[in-house]
C-alpha cells in the first residue's frame, strides 16, 4: 500500500478538499493507495461528510491536529508523498519536515516553494483538483523518481533549520 499525506489547516487556502477529492478521483482505479488528513479547520465537516458519502473509511484516514514532533515524524514516516496543493504560502515548515523523513513533496509553485527544493518538488501546474490529481498520478508512475526526490531533499534540510542559520549569522558578526 502506498501513502498520500495531508498535513495542514482544513481551509480554503490550503486545499484539503481539493486534494480530497482529487485522491478520490484518483483511487477509483489505483485502490492499494491510502490518504492520511493531519489537521483541523473549519473545513473538517465537509471532509468527513465527502469521505463518508463516498464509502472511503477504508481508503482514507483524517487524525486530527498533531504538533511537530515524534508523532507526527510517524506519520512522515509510513507516507509516500506529501500534498500541499495551497493557494498561497509564506515558507511551509511542513515541506521542510517532510524532506526531513525523506518525503518527497507534491506542491503548488507559490510563495517561497519553488525556492526552497526546486529539484526535488513535484510541482503542480495549478491547484485545481484536476492538476492535484495529474499530480497523484505522477507520483504513482514514477516510483523510483519520487524515491529519489525525497532523498536528495533531505540533503539540503539542513540550510532550513534555524540553529544552521544563527550559525551562519553568528560566525559573519564575529569577523566583523
Amino acid at each position: 500500500t502506498k501513502n498520500m499525506i495531508f498535513v495542514g489547516r482544513f481551509d480554503q487556502n490550503k486545499g484539503a478538499l481539493r486534494a480530497l477529492i482529487a485522491f478520490h478521483q484518483f483511487n477509483k482505479t489505483n485502490p492499494d493507495w491510502t490518504l492520511t488528513i493531519v489537521g483541523n479547520g473549519v473545513l473538517k465537516d465537509k471532509l468527513e461528510n465527502f469521505i463518508l458519502s463516498n464509502k472511503l473509511e477504508n481508503c482514507i484516514k483524517i487524525v486530527g491536529h498533531i504538533a511537530s514532533g515524534p508523532k507526527l515524524w510517524n506519520f512522515f514516516d509510513k507516507s509516500d508523498v506529501l500534498c500541499v496543493p495551497s493557494y498561497t504560502e509564506g515558507v511551509p515548515r511542513v515541506i521542510v519536515e517532510s524532506f526531513a523523513r525523506c518525503v518527497p513533496v507534491m506542491a503548488t509553485s507559490v510563495g517561497s516553494v519553488p525556492f526552497m527544493f526546486p529539484e526535488d518538488t513535484v510541482f503542480l501546474k495549478n491547484n485545481s483538483i484536476e492538476e492535484i490529481e495529474k499530480g497523484i498520478k505522477w507520483c504513482y508512475k514514477n516510483k523510483d523518481k519520487l524515491k529519489f526526490k525525497g532523498k536528495h531533499g533531505l540533503s539540503l534540510v539542513d540550510s532550513f533549520v534555524i540553529k544552521n542559520n544563527i550559525d551562519f549569522v553568528n560566525k559573519i558578526f564575529i569577523k566583523l
